[in-house]
């Protein structure tokens, strides 16, 4: 199979959602697999934690000086794996407590939430912040390794 074929494959199966919070836009893609057969029993509750202490994790390394790193979030049975990279051309800015919770919300707002894997960017005011891979891993799944979708960009 052709490179471009396969480009053109990964692309047609993304899913794009987004979470704004004023100034601040979450981009988010998943990229499959998400394991539709095995749904996460705590639904978008312990989806939306996860997602929050992450990001204020995230938010707080780079903010102390991290370029990039690792972030790992455990919550009523899931186990949200973050990668990081900063990409702030022009200065890092911190989301604060209030907006970090309204994006995670947005972020998990469906309440059937299955494990899944996607590549993000955090943006504010169209200007990104720092990129992001996440790994939603249940009881019944885990992901061995980052999306390959997101290689080279965290």
């Amino acid at each position: 199979m052709k490179l471009t074929t396969l480009l053109v494959a990964a692309v047609t199966a993304v899913s794009p959602v987004v979470a704004m919070d004023k100034e601040w836009l979450i981009s988010t893609l998943n990229i499959p697999p998400i394991i539709k057969d095995k749904p996460i029993a705590c639904g978008s509750r312990c989806v939306t934690e996860a997602t929050k202490q992450g990001l204020t994790d995230i938010f707080n390394q780079i903010d102390g000086g991290k370029e990039g790193g690792t972030v790992v979030k455990r919550v009523e049975g899931i186990e949200m794996v973050f990668k990081y990279r900063k990409n702030a051309p022009n200065g890092f800015l911190k989301a604060d407590a209030g907006q970090i919770s309204r994006m995670a919300e947005q972020f998990g707002s469906n309440p059937k939430q299955y494990p899944r894997q996607g590549c993000s960017t955090a943006s504010w005011k169209g200007v990104s912040n720092f990129d992001y891979s996440f790994s939603i891993n249940s009881d019944d799944h885990t992901f061995t390794s980052q999306s390959p979708a997101c290689a080279g960009k965290i």
